[in-house]
């Protein structure tokens, strides 16, 4: 196997691993009501459901004039968006930008 195919062959697996975590993220949340993006973050970090979705869930890094932190529980910005879209979720409206994300399964896999 070529190494490019092998890599494709990763990329795959990952996706639909990420993929299901996703589906069951939204089919766990949706009868929660919730309706911030925010209310699911703190709901994943006080269950401690970034060991469940440990593949979409992670630190955030944010900044926002010149100021960076971390937030734990947060999602990459291509699956905020579609979890928004998927549970009607509202933003509070923050000119935060996301700059940097690391799921719990690699920061899991550094311990």
């Amino acid at each position: 196997m070529k190494y490019h195919e092998k890599n494709s062959t990763v990329e795959k697996i990952q996706y639909e691993i990420e993929s299901s975590e996703f589906e069951q993220l939204v089919s766990e949340m949706m009868p929660l009501n919730f309706t911030s993006s925010s209310e699911v973050s703190l709901y994943i970090m006080r269950n401690k459901l970034g060991f469940k979705y440990k593949n979409i869930s992670g630190i955030l890094t944010m900044a926002q004039d010149g100021k960076e932190w971390g937030f734990r529980g947060g999602f990459p910005p291509n699956i905020y968006a579609r979890l928004c879209s998927r549970l009607g979720l509202h933003n509070k409206g923050s000119r935060a930008k996301a700059i940097h994300f690391e799921s719990f399964k690699s920061i899991y896999m550094q311990s």
